[in-house]
């Protein structure tokens, strides 16, 4: 399960930066967003793990 976190949150900030960067953002927007799309990221882990464990 943390497996799948840390592939989650890497990709998150991958995606991240990267649409950051076409998007020509300064460096304090892409850490904002960063910071967001990582928020986001971390809630629907924890709505995956309350799902798989309300399945059991």
């Amino acid at each position: 399960m943390m497996m799948i976190l840390g592939i989650l949150l890497a990709a998150t900030v991958a995606v991240a930066l990267m649409l950051g960067q076409l998007a020509k953002m300064s460096f304090r927007e892409r850490v904002l967003s960063t910071a967001a799309m990582l928020a986001a990221a971390f809630v629907f882990y924890g709505l995956v793990v309350l799902v798989e464990g309300a399945a059991h």
